[in-house]
Order: structure tokens, then sequence, then C-alpha cells
């Protein structure tokens, strides 16, 4: 068993969001990548445009709502909430409430010989 601290956490800070990279790990014919993102009201990911993964992403909304979206849909997403975006999606998000968004997120990709995610 792995446990992570808060105070172990690698936070990276781009202003309006921050992301906490908690764990990285190859398991088997998988890599799981999985932190937290805190995103303050008015910040949207990524500034401009849509951005893609090479990994699926799977986040559960802590705290606040969201809005996501891809090239074909649109949703809000709140509190007690989960979504799904299979790899190569294009997607954005934004926080257009007045309080914070917390969610917990992980991309699961394929482990390819020097892959990282």
């Amino acid at each position: 068993m792995e446990i992570i601290k808060t105070n172990e956490l690698q936070l990276t800070d781009y202003g309006l969001y921050q992301m906490f990279d908690a764990l990285n790990k190859c398991l088997g014919k998988n890599i799981i990548k999985m932190g937290k993102a805190v995103i303050k009201p008015g910040a949207r990911i990524p500034l401009e445009g849509m951005h893609p993964h090479a990994e699926d992403e799977f986040s559960y909304v802590l705290k606040g709502t969201l809005v996501s979206g891809t090239e074909k849909v649109q949703n809000n997403i709140t509190s007690g909430e989960f979504s799904f975006i299979p790899k190569e999606t294009k997607h954005w998000c934004k926080n257009e409430s007045n309080e914070d968004c917390e969610l917990i997120w992980f991309l699961v990709g394929e482990n390819l010989s020097n892959s990282t995610i």
C-alpha cells in the first residue's frame, strides 16, 4: 500500500487553476496518473481552443460546477458527478460559477516503452 500525504503532492500553479499530481504508476500494460485540480471562478482550461490527451481521462467533481465541452457536445458537471473523456478527444472546461471547483482526475494510457503522461 502506498499513501501520498497532502504535503507530498507536487503542485503546479497556473494562476487561475492549480494541479496537484499525486500518482504516476506503471501497472502492467497501463500507465495511470492521478491528481487533484482546483479551478478558480472564471478559469478556462486550456485558455483558448481545445486540448486532447493520448490517455483516457476520468474525473470526479468534489466541489463546485464546471462547463465542459468537446467538438460535439457541451455539458455542466457538478459536485458528485463523474466524467469520462476518451483518449484523443479534443476538449475544454470552464468554471463559470463564483466558487472554486475541485475535482479528482485520472489519466489511463497504454504503457509504451519510453512513454510519459
